[in-house]
C-alpha cells in the first residue's frame, strides 16, 4: 500500500481538529512529535535491519534512504521488524534515478543478502536427513525422487561480490596478514545458498553447476526430468557426483517419492 506526503499531511491536517491545544503546543505540534517519533523508530528498525548497508553508506545518508521509504509503505503488521521487506528494492529505485546515489550500484544487492538472513535465522528446525530410508528407495522408483531443501534456506545471486561485502563489515572481520581490503566491485557475481544448519547461519558459494542442480532440485524437479534436462542443455554435469556432494554438504533437507 503507497502513501504520497500530500496524503499523509492531509490526514495530518485532518487529525488536528480532533485534538486540543496543550503544554503550550498546538494541536499540530503535538501530532508532528509523534510523527517523528514513529519515523524515528522504523528508521532505527531499518538501521537494525540493514547494519552493514547503514555502515557503508554512513548513518546521515541512510537515514535520508529510509524517509521516502518510510513515507511510501505503511506498515500494516505489529512486528516492527517485517518493515524491511520492500527496502532492498527502494535503494535499487533509488540508486537508479538518482544521479548522486549511482555509484551504489551494489548496494540493493547486499540489502538483499541482508534481508535474506531473518527468515532464514527464524525458520523452522530441520529434522536430519533420513540416509537410511534413501537406501531403501527401489531402483525402479528412484528416477522418481524428488530432493527438498533443508527447512530454513534461500538461494542467492548477485551480479557484485555482495558476500564479500557483508563479510568485511561484519563486528568480528579480522583481515589475514597481507590481504588486500580493498574489494573489486569489478571481480563478478556470486551464487550462493544461504542455510542454517542448527544454529550455525551458513553462507556457501556454489559452482555453476551446484546452482543448476539445486535450482532445478529446489523447483520440484525429480532425477528423471533433472537428467533429460541435463541431457539437453550438454552441461556435462554428472549428477551421480554432484548430488552425493550436496547431500554430504548438508544442502538437501529431506526427500520425497513422486506417485
Amino acid at each position: 500500500m503507497m502513501a504520497s506526503e500530500t496524503d499523509a499531511q492531509q490526514a495530518m491536517d485532518a487529525l488536528t481538529s480532533w485534538l486540543d491545544d496543550s503544554h503550550g503546543l498546538s494541536a499540530a505540534a503535538h501530532l508532528g512529535i509523534y510523527r517523528s517519533s514513529i519515523h524515528g523508530q522504523f528508521s532505527s528498525a531499518l538501521g537494525d535491519l540493514f547494519p552493514v548497508c547503514q555502515r557503508l553508506i554512513g548513518e546521515r545518508l541512510f537515514a535520508a534512504l529510509c524517509q521516502p521509504y518510510i513515507h511510501q509503505h505503511r506498515s500494516l503488521c505489529a512486528d516492527v521488524g517485517a518493515c524491511g521487506s520492500g527496502f532492498a528494492e527502494h535503494i535499487a529505485e533509488q540508486v537508479t534515478n538518482r544521479d548522486s546515489l549511482a555509484q551504489l550500484f551494489y548496494l540493493a544487492d547486499v540489502a538483499r543478502l541482508e534481508w535474506a538472513w531473518h527468515p532464514i535465522f527464524h525458520g523452522p528446525e530441520q529434522a536430519p536427513f533420513d540416509h537410511q530410508a534413501l537406501a531403501t528407495v527401489p531402483a525402479e522408483a528412484q528416477g522418481r525422487l524428488c530432493f527438498h531443501p533443508p527447512a530454513a534456506s534461500q538461494l542467492f545471486s548477485s551480479a557484485y561480490p555482495a558476500h564479500t561485502i557483508w563479510q568485511h563489515n561484519q563486528p568480528d572481520w579480522q583481515s589475514q596478514a597481507g590481504d588486500d581490503e580493498r574489494i573489486d566491485l569489478d571481480a563478478g557475481g556470486i551464487d550462493l545458498l544461504l542455510w542454517r544448519n542448527g544454529t550455525a547461519m551458513r553462507m556457501e558459494p556454489l559452482s555453476t553447476e551446484q546452482r543448476q542442480v539445486l535450482e532445478r532440485l529446489y523447483s520440484g524437479a525429480s532425477l528423471n526430468p533433472l537428467n533429460q534436462w541435463l541431457a539437453l542443455a550438454d552441461s556435462g554435469i554428472d549428477i551421480g557426483s554432484v548430488l552425493p556432494q550436496l547431500l554430504q554438504s548438508g544442502w538437501i533437507g529431506s526427500f520425497s517419492v513422486e506417485p
